[in-house]
């Protein structure tokens, strides 16, 4: 039987106070994609650029969003119309 996700999780965290925490590098590709943004200078929300990333998605969204409603209201013109 496979270990659970929180056995694996209280592998990879060690313990707390002498036994000091991880020894091993991180593992999971979430945690491997931090440490890499740790290392480059953060994408996180609240560096220079991690807030120009996270504005222009906001963007892309919101473009997105604009679209959908868009096309909608188009299609409901039309049905009101009976083209």
């Amino acid at each position: 039987m496979g270990k659970s996700k929180r056995d694996e999780r209280r592998e990879r965290k060690g313990r707390a106070g002498r036994e000091g925490g991880r020894k091993t590098e991180p593992q999971t590709f979430k945690e491997d994609k931090m440490a890499a943004q740790e290392r480059i200078g953060g994408t996180g929300r609240h560096s220079r650029r991690g807030e120009l990333r996270a504005e222009r998605n906001n963007h892309k969204e919101q473009l997105v969003m604009r679209e959908v409603l868009l096309t909608s209201a188009f299609k409901m013109v039309e049905d009101i119309k009976g083209n």
